[in-house]
């Protein structure tokens, strides 16, 4: 009974059978593992590639403030501003005493704006200049402090119409920044 000759249509079924056991197990065996497998290397490749990304910015920050600090120290000293510890207000004024010496400039002071360790702290200057020359010399000279400031506005307005002669008026706002300690020692 095991052992008799199988009909063709038993063969071609049990052909048909080991064909599609075969398919079957191909694709269990050999094709969704690799399918499996391509997806793990895709997915780690797009990793590779965030990571590599991620690198490259890095290192491009790192080259910018490489030059911006080489940058720094080839400047000459006088150059170089400093950051003055919070509340300066009173060399401040002294140093603007001396440059205005003989004007009569009006303050006007924002309270400081603290930002972390950082406060900034916006003065408002209005002066007269006998020409645009002198009123660029105090600029200079306001700005070249050797602390760390910003002009953050400027008007400059002829007092007769004409710019190039004569008296002109200055409206300058310069934030200068100041190193604010850190108190908080942690202890309570």
């Amino acid at each position: 009974m095991f052992f008799r000759q199988f009909t063709h249509r038993e063969k071609l079924i049990l052909g048909g059978m080991v064909v599609v056991l075969l398919a079957v197990m191909y694709v269990l065996l050999v094709h969704h593992p690799i399918e499996e497998r391509y997806l793990e290397l895709e997915a780690s490749r797009a990793d590779a590639e965030l990571a590599l990304a991620d690198t490259q910015a890095k290192a491009y920050r790192y080259n910018s403030m490489q030059a911006e600090l080489e940058e720094i120290f080839s400047m000459d000293e006088d150059e170089i501003t400093v950051m003055p510890p919070y509340d300066n207000l009173n060399t401040l004024l002294t140093l603007f005493n001396g440059i205005f010496i003989g004007s009569q400039p009006q303050f006007s002071y924002a309270p400081p704006e603290i930002h972390g360790n950082v406060a900034v702290r916006t003065i408002r200057i209005s002066y007269t200049a006998s020409s645009y020359e002198q009123a660029r010399s105090i600029l200079e000279q306001l700005t070249g402090t050797g602390y760390r400031c910003l002009v953050t506005s400027l008007s400059i307005s002829p007092r007769d119409g004409d710019i190039t002669r004569g008296p002109v008026s200055v409206e300058v706002a310069i934030n200068f920044y100041e190193l604010v300690k850190n108190t908080d020692s942690g202890a309570a």
